[in-house]
């Protein structure tokens, strides 16, 4: 695997065009809207340079969207796969975060070429997916029902999202720095003063609050410290200040140790 360094609105470019060059990677992995960890939506600018340059060195895309839905303002990006002129793509979403988890239904759409053997690779993986759940996801895409399921699913989520907002600058202004996702499931925070986020995981757990040390996101997670997920899809509102009131207390003790 070969990193790229991601900026705000996306993947640094120049680092991109180096390691397209360089490197010759069989494939490009991405995950432009809402990216899992960072929550990061790559701007309109970055989707046309990104895939302008898979074009140029000829290099396969792979566009993974499962949170593309779960969007909390009125903006909205085309698919860096539709941009593309040359390069072969995959794309993939999946109903798991939107209608129910448990169906396990995701689809793909590819570019003729990779499409034959995709399909021979499914095959020999499991036969078929589970046809009960293909078909109760049929009755939702593409309804009205299933519109109005949306909204209102961004609505809950963006109650959570601003209320994690809220007890984060109580609790954590002095202790990290991060950004407001504008959709998605995470905030990812980086903290001011870097440590191993996996060290603050047990002491955490004693006080009965779970998060997702962010060093196992990176391809050298040594060399990364000082990053951590937050999820705020599963807690309520009401659960939220107290659970980041003690892991803001964790991360105080292990600073002073």
């Amino acid at each position: 695997c070969i990193a790229v360094p991601q900026e705000a609105d996306g993947p640094q470019i120049e680092a991109l065009r180096e390691r397209l060059q360089n490197h010759k990677p069989a494939f490009a992995y991405l995950i432009p809207t809402f990216q899992n960890p960072s929550a990061v939506r790559y701007s309109e600018a970055k989707r046309d340079a990104v895939a302008a340059l898979l074009d140029e060195f000829g290099v396969t895309l792979i566009e993974d969207e499962p949170y593309r839905e779960l969007v909390f303002d009125q903006d909205s990006a085309t698919p860096i796969v539709s941009r593309l002129q040359k390069a072969s793509w995959i794309y993939t979403g999946t109903v798991s975060k939107t209608l129910l988890p448990g169906l396990r239904v995701g689809y793909l759409i590819a570019t003729p070429d990779l499409y034959p053997y995709l399909l021979r690779l499914k095959q020999s993986a499991d036969l078929h997916t589970n046809r009960i759940g293909q078909w109760q996801a049929l009755q939702w895409l593409g309804s009205e029902k299933y519109r109005g399921h949306l909204a209102e699913l961004r609505d809950f989520y963006r109650i959570r999202r601003d209320a994690m907002q809220a007890v984060l600058e109580e609790h954590f202004s002095d202790l990290a720095d991060w950004q407001i996702p504008q959709g998605g499931l995470f905030f990812w925070l980086t903290l001011k003063q870097p440590l191993d986020t996996r060290t603050l995981l047990a002491p955490a757990l004693a006080q009965n609050v779970a998060f997702m040390p962010g060093e196992p996101f990176f391809i050298d997670p040594d060399a990364n410290p000082g990053y951590l997920r937050l999820n705020f899809s599963h807690v309520a509102p009401e659960r939220l200040g107290e659970g980041l009131k003690r892991l803001a207390e964790v991360i105080r003790q292990v600073h002073a140790s």
